[in-house]
């Protein structure tokens, strides 16, 4: 349903805006059309884009890592955590998500609009879905306006003038929370904070190291490649996931590692993932 309605609202935008060439083509001539209208195109393709990438990148998830990386200590006592409930490694910042029954790296959150979560290795696609989305509804909505007011003028009132009304309406409401999210999350980037770290953990900026690093480990080190809707460019090498900068940082996590229940939960995990291990070189001796 949630991804539905953002299809929607796209294809809203793009018939809208679309429609109005023969307008703007009588008004401003043909280049000038087309320089709008290109313009507008480019926007709702990045847009669109952004967003599949955003819908079907994986969240980056910690069975991804290579074994290599997987047997790095990732906890405050430098040994290997795992989650209690799907009994996988467990790097710090790594946050068990309740809707995919699965941990994700840097979770920042479980996102409806895109039925999947925004962690460490799609955050990218969605700040990029985000901003071109407020760019092309923007420009779209400053079309109708600008159309509406001359029709204003006008003693006719034609068919079209009915859907640029509604397309204006839906995009204006649309665009107040889609403006609000990337100021929110633009926040969260170049503080190198997550949403369930501000909100929930109230970690503070524990993992702040300055604007620019802030920025690549999510957006990528070439700044040429931030806008780049179909790009990750994140270096696994200087970013895999397991480390943030400042090292392993004792409670971050829902519970404080020291406290009994996390340490009884931990042992859960470890406990299912030795019965896991037992039962397969079971299975392969049989």
């Amino acid at each position: 349903v949630h991804v539905a309605a953002v299809v929607g609202n796209i294809v809203t935008g793009i018939i809208a805006t679309c429609s109005l060439w023969n307008w703007l083509e009588d008004k401003h001539g043909f280049n000038t059309m087309i320089g709008i209208e290109v313009a507008f195109i480019v926007l709702a393709v990045c847009t669109i884009v952004s967003y599949v990438r955003a819908v079907v990148s994986s969240p980056g998830r910690p069975e991804e890592l290579p074994i290599t990386v997987r047997s790095k200590p990732s906890g405050p006592d430098k040994a290997i955590q795992r989650c209690y409930q799907c009994s996988e490694i467990k790097p710090i910042r790594t946050h068990h998500c309740s809707e995919c029954k699965k941990c994700t790296m840097r979770m920042d959150h479980h996102c409806p609009w895109i039925n999947n979560c925004v962690g460490f290795k799609n955050h990218k696609y969605f700040i990029n879905t985000l901003f071109y989305g407020t760019l092309a509804q923007l420009y779209s909505l400053g079309t109708m306006v600008y159309y509406m007011m001359e029709r204003i003028h006008q003693p006719d009132i034609r068919g079209w003038d009915y859907y640029y009304c509604f397309a204006m309406g839906v995009l204006s409401l649309s665009l107040m929370g889609t403006i609000a999210l990337l100021l929110m999350h633009m926040f969260l980037l170049v503080n190198n904070t997550t949403t369930l770290e501000m909100f929930r953990l109230n970690t503070g900026n524990k993992f702040n190291i300055g604007l620019l690093k802030n920025v690549q480990q999510i957006m990528g080190g070439n700044p040429l490649v931030w806008c780049l809707p179909c790009v990750w460019g994140v270096n696994p090498l200087l970013y895999d996931g397991m480390e943030w900068g400042t090292g392993n940082v004792e409670g971050l996590d829902t519970l404080d590692p020291g406290s009994p229940k996390a340490a009884k939960m931990t042992q859960m995990g470890d406990a299912s993932w030795e019965t896991q291990q037992q039962q397969q070189q079971q299975q392969q001796q049989q």
